[in-house]
């Protein structure tokens, strides 16, 4: 079984193989299993029985879509959730806000976002990802925008005053380095 660190750096080519801002696997596995493949969410209330598993938290049809037969396996989970998450913000223009928005909560949770009325959770889960920053800006101006496939890389030493971020570009640690378009 790989170690975190192992996964870690497959998470980190998976982002540059699928373009995904750098760190994104990572988070997104911690805020959805906190870093585990044994992880079980609750019975969906659809009636189904379903429940999401694994490390990105796949129900059974989303990860048959991207090939992942075994969402407690690392490597399988993470190359589903790169190639989800890679398209998720081709189709929303490439807003990593709204392509998080619509992995935990679907279609009706970015038109909430959208309409400045985002969920509860929605709220709570862009604050985890982006290292518990609420934003207080519109999600048009505060919102990343990348495109599949763009190269993204952090300049550390880019001096912040902490509006900066939200106008910018997009914080990617909570040490507010800027992604460079």
């Amino acid at each position: 079984m790989p170690t975190q660190d192992e996964n870690r750096k497959r998470a980190a080519e998976l982002e540059k193989q699928y373009g995904l801002p750098n760190g994104m696997l990572w988070k997104v596995s911690g805020i959805e299993s906190s870093h585990r493949g044994d992880a079980v969410g609750p019975v969906v209330k659809n009636g189904t029985g379903e429940q999401a598993k694994g490390w990105f938290q796949f129900m059974p049809k989303t990860a048959e879509q991207y090939g992942v037969k075994d969402p407690t396996d690392f490597n399988q989970s993470a190359e589903g959730a790169a190639k989800f998450l890679s398209e998720l913000i081709g189709k929303n223009g490439g807003s990593v806000d709204k392509a998080l928005t619509y992995y935990n909560g679907g279609h009706r949770a970015v038109a909430a976002l959208e309409s400045g009325k985002p969920w509860r959770e929605t709220k709570d889960y862009l604050a985890k990802y982006n290292g518990g920053n609420t934003r207080s800006m519109p999600p048009q101006v505060a919102t990343p925008t990348i495109t599949p496939n763009q190269t993204v890389s952090l300049d550390p030493s880019v001096a912040m005053d902490p509006i900066a971020p939200a106008v910018l570009g997009a914080v990617d640690t909570p040490a507010l380095s800027l992604i460079h378009i």
